[in-house]
């Protein structure tokens, strides 16, 4: 037991904290009994080398947390920056979408316009060939079209045929004749032209005028015969057609893009669904988080609560102890001052007059040879 005290007390905290076992000799004493203290300073030696290796250990592993939680941080506050790009990008996505789209309906009215003008500068040029025509000599022709009869209309221009007998004359002549002049009718009347069916029933009227003076002055009916009959569609046929191809065009262009537009519109729902439940599930994840880390400082706050309620009662009893002992020891040394004091004051009164005798005794002395 001497001797383990006297190594603890050649050795002192820092020495033992400090100790490399390979770098420093040994500082612990020794005397007679050096067998008995080598066992004893190699345990302490394996000691403190695992204590300094444990602390190395120790101490890397708080460089590594220290290393890796800057790594978190850095990668949660990456992470936050890309969330917020990719929020930005959504939006600027659906930006360009509905830009996109625009434009779409836009090139669509674009083409329809283009397309109008093309069928007005065919109306146009049609127009003018039918001016230049009105204005050279008029000339038999014939027109067949394939199309439906939505009118019919005849050129005007007899040509006399070799007179016959009347009674070569048959009843599908005066039929014919009849048609003819009925039928001699132009597209301007059904086109609503003011004055064109007044003057060309004028012109119906006068041509039969004609042919009866000519079947009176010659005393027979001649053989007439109408040169052609052609029905002819309407001036604005093709015009027409061309334009309920365009609006037929237009509307299939137009339910494409609508089409278009809301597969769109349900795709972004879709995400904008999906993206919302995955919020909702991250954000009922943490609130369970919070909720089970809420409970767990609530048991944490009453357990050091009750640990603080207890510590505070032994404290107070430990307290009260100290007080009571206090007094009591107080009162003793209190008791024990006041013996000690008469001694005291009874010691100095005697070595007091001690002193004075031996003053008085010295002094008699030294007055005695001088007298």
């Amino acid at each position: 037991m001497k001797d383990t005290s006297d190594l603890k007390d050649s050795m002192d905290d820092l020495e033992l904290l400090g100790y490399h076992g390979n770098d420093r000799a040994s500082v612990l004493p020794t005397d007679g009994n050096g067998d008995e203290n080598t066992p004893l300073l190699e345990f302490y030696r394996a000691r403190c080398d695992a204590f300094q290796q444990e602390r190395k250990e120790m101490m890397d592993r708080f460089s590594q947390l220290e290393i890796s939680r800057e790594t978190w941080h850095q990668t949660e506050w990456q992470n936050r920056m890309y969330a917020q790009e990719i929020v930005e990008l959504k939006d600027e996505a659906a930006r360009l979408r509905d830009e996109l789209a625009d434009a779409k309906e836009t090139i669509a009215s674009l083409r329809h316009q283009v397309d109008q003008a093309k069928i007005q500068e065919a109306e146009d040029r049609k127009r003018i060939q039918h001016l230049l025509y009105l204005t050279q000599p008029s000339a038999e022709e014939v027109t067949f079209v394939k199309d439906c009869r939505p009118g019919h209309a005849s050129r005007f221009g007899l040509q006399e045929t070799h007179l016959e007998a009347p009674e070569q004359a048959t009843i599908h002549d005066q039929n014919a004749h009849e048609r003819y002049l009925r039928s001699n009718v132009s597209l301007m009347d059904e086109a609503n032209v003011p004055g064109a069916a007044a003057g060309y029933a004028a012109f119906t009227s006068r041509t039969k005028r004609q042919h009866e003076q000519k079947w009176s002055k010659n005393g027979t009916k001649a053989k007439c015969r109408v040169i052609r009959t052609v029905y002819l569609p309407s001036e604005q046929a093709d015009s027409l057609l061309l334009r309920v191809q365009l609006l037929t065009k237009e509307l299939d262009d137009y339910k494409k893009l609508s089409e278009e537009r809301i597969q769109d519109l349900l795709n972004n729902l879709n995400l904008m669904s999906a993206e919302s439940k995955k919020m909702r599930q991250q954000h009922d994840e943490e609130i369970k988080a919070k909720q089970q880390d809420v409970e767990r400082m609530h048991r944490l706050l009453k357990t050091s609560m009750k640990e603080y309620l207890v510590l505070r009662h032994k404290f107070q009893d430990s307290q009260r102890q100290v007080q009571e002992e206090f007094k009591s020891k107080y009162a003793s040394i209190c008791a024990s001052r006041d013996v000690s004091t008469e001694k005291k004051q009874d010691q100095e009164w005697f070595l007091s007059s001690t002193a004075i005798t031996i003053l008085g005794t010295n002094r008699n002395r030294l007055k005695g040879p001088a007298r």
